[in-house]
């Protein structure tokens, strides 16, 4: 197996491209919510969270799990991703079909009906195209992915503008989003063929003991999709697209910065599936350390960051119309936090087949949610959703961590998380004297002190990047 320097380098590689897609996706959405203002970015808000609640049922958990049964010993990879494949495609046939049927017997007005219908394009090659995503994880081309993501961003980034120069209005701007999908689709398939031989593959039994593998996985994913994005959709029942517009900026962003922490994890799945199939606990620990020391490296300056200037940068993102999502961001990225963390011991309680046991803590937390959502929503609007948020995404990470630790003892050390909140508050301290800078300048200013302050107190060396840069190879 390839060690944590083999994953390091693929995860710079993939770093660097999916900050290219950061960039340009936050510029998307920066171009979406100038053109179409808040009642506008609320429909068009409205639209991707109603589709993500109808198609929970589409994911399975056959994303997560197809990276760790091509990883296994002795299993046949083409046969087994094949049978994946085909198992995604006839589930997404069946939620393209209940989306056409739901969508009509909604309260929406016809725009977002409409929009619903033509999302569905985009929702149903992504959910294909995720599945490949395994054999680039696996086989560490991580890069090559990023690159594909980076250039449909730019496809989307591209129409989009040319779209709302034309001005014509939220549908095209769908059909934008379409377009990039169906060119991310092709790559991804034609790459992935080549690694791994696809085919339209129906064994009944790889079926069915897929099922039954990812059955509790499937209950767990679909119980945290309809707390995550019920309350957007309960946001737009009770309040207004405006209100749907201003919450949903914010949500975006956490939603690029969870997909870029998503990518770097899923790389670290076929490890540990790996070291824990074959007993080897030393290397399990090690690759769960270096998951959370890249996790914490990342998560204290987003935290204070954020806090310092979250105003200011949702204008930057969004325009002034949208200067009060910033304070809305201040609550979403200690949510995000918890995402990150909860994301690692989920991988590894989905290493161990330990799925069942997350089901009863997610159906807790998704009804206790979802009736807070509707308690709360209809008064306090967007900031009760934001709160909500939170209090269950916490409670995901400590019941998943409780869950992990009776799999495996982490404990995990400290040090460099130590070293990233010092570095951290000197980055936090440079940019309170320069938060009313340009916020390009204050973002390069705080990255520039950050890690040089991080160096300085030994939080990586020299040495390391040369490892990773593929200076010094090392297997184990």
């Amino acid at each position: 197996m390839i060690n944590q320097i083999n994953i390091g380098q693929n995860t710079i590689m993939q770093m660097l491209g999916r900050t290219g897609a950061i960039a340009v996706a936050l510029i998307t959405m920066g171009v979406i919510t100038r053109y179409l203002g808040r009642d506008g970015y609320g429909d068009y808000t409205t639209i991707i969270a109603f589709l993500q609640i109808i198609w929970i049922f589409t994911d399975f958990g056959l994303q997560m799990i197809s990276i760790q049964s091509i990883s296994e010993k002795g299993a046949d990879e083409s046969e087994v991703l094949s049978n994946l494949l085909s198992l995604r495609i006839f589930l997404s046939i069946v939620s393209l079909g209940l989306t056409f049927l739901v969508t009509f017997l909604t309260p929406y007005p016809r725009i977002i009906k409409v929009g619903i219908i033509f999302a569905s394009l985009s929702f149903f090659l992504n959910s294909i195209s995720v599945i490949l995503y395994s054999v680039y994880q696996k086989y560490l081309l991580m890069g090559k992915l990023a690159l594909a993501d980076t250039l449909s961003k730019i496809i989307i980034l591209a129409f989009t503008a040319i779209f709302a120069w034309l001005n014509h209005g939220l549908l095209w701007i769908v059909l934008a989003m379409n377009l990039g999908t169906v060119f991310l689709f092709i790559f991804i398939f034609y790459y992935a063929n080549r690694k791994i031989k696809i085919k339209y593959r129906v064994n009944y039994r790889i079926w069915k003991k897929i099922i039954g593998k990812t059955l509790p996985l499937a209950i767990t994913i679909s119980l945290n999709l309809l707390y995550f994005k019920g309350d957007i959709v309960i946001l737009s029942f009770y309040r207004s697209a405006s209100e749907v517009g201003l919450y949903g900026a914010p949500y975006r962003v956490l939603e690029v910065l969870i997909n870029f922490i998503y990518l770097f994890l899923g790389l670290l799945m076929p490890q540990i599936t790996f070291y824990y199939s074959s007993k080897n606990f030393d290397a399990l620990k090690k690759v769960m350390q270096f998951g959370y020391d890249i996790l914490v490296v990342f998560s204290f300056p987003i935290i204070l960051g954020t806090l310092l200037i979250g105003p200011q940068l949702m204008k930057f993102i969004a325009g002034n119309e949208f200067a009060v999502s910033g304070d809305v961001l201040k609550i979403l990225i200690f949510a995000t936090v918890a995402i990150f963390f909860a994301s690692l011991f989920g991988y590894l309680i989905v290493s161990a087949n330990k799925q069942k046991e997350t089901i009863k803590f997610y159906f807790v937390n998704a009804v206790i949610s979802l009736t807070a959502y509707f308690i709360f929503i209809p008064k306090y609007g967007f900031w009760a959703a934001a709160v909500i948020t939170l209090i269950s995404e916490t409670f995901i990470l400590a019941t998943s961590f409780y869950i992990a630790k009776r799999i495996f003892v982490f404990k995990a050390d400290l040090t460099l998380a130590r070293k990233a909140a010092l570095a951290s508050l000197i980055m936090s301290l440079a940019l309170y004297f320069i938060r009313t800078a340009p916020v390009l300048l204050s973002l390069a200013l705080a990255v520039a002190v950050y890690f040089s302050a991080l160096y300085i107190l030994g939080g990586f060396s020299k040495e390391t990047i040369f490892k990773i840069f593929n200076l010094k190879k090392e297997r184990t």
